[in-house]
């Protein structure tokens, strides 16, 4: 599997557009422009400038700024609209060379991809999915982080909107990082 960074990378799923949950969520429903959009990922990239981890940011093209300076990815809803979703990051930020996929929870929008569908999105689009690639999640993490093996990952998964209830998992963590 192709993967963004040849070490231990940190991808970062911008599900939403800013901190605020309803906002985001009458964004991602009407499209229409919000107060404080993208505040989360500013703040994030702010915090992040401390650690010197490799990282991708994933966006929606809802959660998508109009330039970012930093390695980018979609995060793409279904196979079925990836073609649209690709083109409006790409339009923006410029060519995609990674997806990953978006969750199916409650409110989510995304579904299981299958195996088939994952592989012919790779080829017609020439993009590679990190999706599956060994990670963990911080804020699914529930082990001590004495226990993460770093060996095991390839990649370290945060959402920016979680920074201010999972920014102190995500900062002791990144400090085990050697």
């Amino acid at each position: 599997m192709k993967s963004p960074f040849k070490t231990l990378y940190l991808r970062l799923d911008v599900d939403h557009c800013t901190f605020n949950r309803p906002l985001s969520y009458f964004r991602l429903i009407t499209g229409l422009p919000i107060p404080f959009f993208l505040n989360h990922v500013w703040e994030t990239k702010k915090f992040l400038l401390k650690f010197k981890i490799p990282r991708i940011w994933m966006f929606r093209p809802l959660t998508c700024p109009d330039k970012f300076d930093e390695p980018h990815g979609l995060h793409a809803t279904n196979p079925e609209k990836f073609g649209k979703e690709l083109e409006a990051v790409e339009t923006k930020l410029g060519k995609v060379k990674f997806f990953s996929r978006h969750g199916y929870a409650r409110f989510a929008s995304g579904r299981i991809w299958t195996k088939e569908e994952i592989k012919k999105i790779e080829k017609e689009y020439d993009v590679i999915d990190i999706s599956d690639e060994p990670h963990i999640t911080v804020e699914r993490l529930r082990k001590p982080l004495s226990q993460v093996s770093f060996l095991e990952i390839r990649h370290i998964l945060f959402h920016p909107c979680s920074l201010r209830s999972h920014g102190k998992n995500l900062e002791a963590l990144l400090r085990l990082i050697k």
